[in-house]
């Protein structure tokens, strides 16, 4: 006996997907390689990478943090030196896409090497939190 297949009723139509999250990028600067940070506006770490400090890495910094949500906000750690350039391209963003840069000018922060392998990840979260109002 061969069994065919019966027609399939329609699906109903797919639901549109949700809203993306709002997301909020935190940068902690260095002269090579700038170390990034995505959080969910309730603070919780999401994703972390490190970019080169080049216009084709701030261009991929960006479409990475974009790729978790919506980023209306980023917090950018000295920006008098490392951050820089960095702000710069961040500012020229605000006018196109509503990006609310909010950057810090302090000094170039050494990160000590103790052997404890600690990796830096929590700088550029703790950029995000700290420099945009309501975030902890």
């Amino acid at each position: 006996m061969t069994v065919t297949s019966m027609p399939q009723p329609a699906l109903p139509a797919q639901q549109a997907e949700q809203p993306a999250e709002d997301v909020i990028l935190g940068v902690d600067t260095h002269k090579d390689v700038h170390a990034a940070a995505v959080i969910t506006v309730l603070g919780v770490l999401l994703a972390h990478q490190g970019f080169p400090t080049t216009a084709a890495g701030y261009r991929q910094l960006l479409a990475w943090a974009r790729s978790f949500g919506i980023l209306h906000r980023a917090g950018v750690e000295c920006t008098g030196s490392y951050g820089t350039a960095l702000a710069r391209f961040l500012h020229r963003e605000n006018t196109t896409h509503r990006l609310t840069t909010v950057m810090d000018n302090g000094a170039p922060k050494a990160v000590p090497d103790d052997g404890s392998g600690h990796d830096g990840t929590g700088r550029p979260a703790s950029a995000a939190r700290g420099r945009c109002p309501g975030v902890r």
